[in-house]
């Protein structure tokens, strides 16, 4: 009788440590599964961390960095996960990636990359080499030779180079 106990508390003892390891296990397996492709590792590791605050916290975060983008991808993955997220806030994404939105984000990077040309992003980056060719001296020098001004004749000052008036 006594062996047949202790071996019910032995079988008992086993079934306990494989509960407590099987989670643990099957994530190891599924990790070492797609060692070999990345896609699925990523999506393995977004499964582990994605949360319904984390979803929030990224999209707000996004939305206060002024990054209507992000957020709208923090929305995405979320609806793609099948994670509620506050309607308010997918109200605020939605208004931060409308047309108007994204028109006067668009005009405020150009017009960054425009004057410092240095460039944020691709509407900031458009700007730069015609920036950088507006100011140079260079290109006024070809301009105002490839134009007859009036009063202006072709004799240059020989020590500016510049154009004299007539």
């Amino acid at each position: 009788m006594r062996r047949i106990i202790l071996l019910l508390m032995a079988v008992a003892a086993c079934a306990i440590a494989t509960c407590l390891a099987l989670p643990r296990a099957q994530e190891s397996y599924a990790l070492l599964y797609a060692q070999d492709d990345p896609p699925l590792l990523a999506d393995i590791a977004v499964a582990k961390a994605m949360s319904a605050p984390l979803a929030e916290t990224g999209i707000k975060n996004a939305l206060d960095a002024g990054d209507a983008d992000l957020a709208a991808s923090f929305l995405e993955l979320a609806h793609d996960r099948g994670i509620a997220v506050d309607p308010a806030v997918a109200a605020r994404v939605d208004a931060a990636n409308g047309t108007g939105a994204q028109v006067i984000r668009t005009a405020a990077s150009f017009g960054h990359g425009f004057v410092t040309g240095a460039p944020d992003d691709l509407p900031g980056s458009r700007v730069r080499r015609p920036a950088i060719c507006l100011y140079s001296a260079t290109f006024a020098m070809r301009c105002a030779k490839a134009f007859i001004w009036p009063g202006v004749s072709r004799r240059t000052n020989s020590s500016s180079g510049l154009l004299v008036p007539v």
